[in-house]
């Protein structure tokens, strides 16, 4: 098993983390603080604060305020989030540019993405995982469970446009709860499904066109990923294992033989405390938010005592791809 280096020791719930292209910066989301920070050469700076906060409704030791991150170009930041209620979450587009000596405030979004509700439509929220191409911005749904929903907006020169529910994850699958999203060197949206959090060894990893069509589906012996990436040059792909019911056997792992009828292969390249989130930059390095066990061993702790919860943290592993 390979040993990360730890860059951040002291996050809350951290739920997201991108490398903006040009320059290497990692961006962060310290999602139970409402706010998304900076890294470059160990120095943390406050980019975007006062997000709104709000008690997850799968698990009260965790509180959700900013989640997924993913750059579009070198400045522009797309941030999923799940700290309102379901309906009043969704993406918000920031130019980081505009982060002068202040940072910028979470209400003060370029634009703003939502997925409104009907008679048809359950309230959406909890984009925790987004993927980007030329044509199109994907993010999961956390808020209507029988459906499952993977979201898609246009790209469009100067725009983000015609945000929508794109592909039912759920009745497709037949697997609960879609966790992490990603583009395949194929051009394929690969999803991974959670499945039940009390049922180990259940989540599935798919594959879609680009028209929203599922091309296949694989068991991966893992109990919850929750996010899925390719390395930049050598194309493997990796997962992260939240591992809800055993979170002590959470971890990062590399997934091989997808073109098998056995499904996947899952390789143990580490142990993690409740890993949620992870970005390649150019070279290979690997950056993961953890969220430790702070959050489920002291949920009981006075508001006091808060900072005692404050265990997660971004760590990397250094050219592996």
């Amino acid at each position: 098993m390979q040993k990360p280096d730890v860059l951040i020791n002291d996050l809350k719930n951290p739920w997201g983390v991108a490398v903006r292209p040009t320059t290497g910066i990692i961006y962060v989301s310290d999602t139970g603080r409402g706010r998304i920070v900076s890294l470059e050469y160990r120095n943390m700076d406050e980019v975007i604060v006062d997000f709104p906060l709000s008690e997850y409704k799968l698990d009260a030791g965790i509180v959700l305020g900013p989640l997924g991150l993913i750059f579009r170009g070198n400045d522009t930041l797309i941030v999923g989030t799940g700290g309102g209620q379901d309906g009043d979450d969704g993406i918000s587009i920031f130019d980081v540019r505009r982060k002068k000596k202040d940072p910028i405030k979470a209400d003060d979004p370029d634009a703003t993405l939502k997925l409104f509700s009907d008679e048809k439509y359950k309230p959406e929220g909890d984009f925790f995982s987004l993927a980007i191409t030329r044509a199109a911005l994907y993010s999961t749904c956390g808020g209507d469970v029988d459906q499952g929903w993977l979201a898609r907006a246009e790209m469009r020169v100067g725009e983000i446009k015609n945000f929508r529910r794109y592909i039912p994850t759920r009745p497709l699958s037949h697997t609960a709860n879609p966790g992490g999203v990603c583009i395949s060197p194929q051009g394929h949206i690969v999803v991974s499904q959670m499945g039940s959090r009390d049922k180990p060894g259940d989540s599935l990893l798919t594959f879609y066109s680009p028209l929203g069509e599922l091309l296949d589906k694989f068991p991966t012996g893992l109990s919850d990923v929750v996010a899925i990436a390719y390395g930049p040059r050598k194309r493997r792909l990796y997962a992260l294992d939240f591992n809800w019911a055993n979170p002590r056997e959470g971890g990062l792992y590399k997934l091989v033989s997808v073109d098998t009828d056995d499904g996947c292969e899952a390789k143990l390249i580490a142990r993690l405390q409740r890993p949620t989130a992870m970005a390649f930059d150019r070279k290979g390095n690997l950056y993961v938010t953890t969220c430790g066990f702070g959050a489920v061993e002291n949920r009981d702790l006075a508001p006091d005592q808060d900072v005692f919860e404050h265990d997660g943290k971004l760590v990397v592993f250094r050219d592996l791809d």
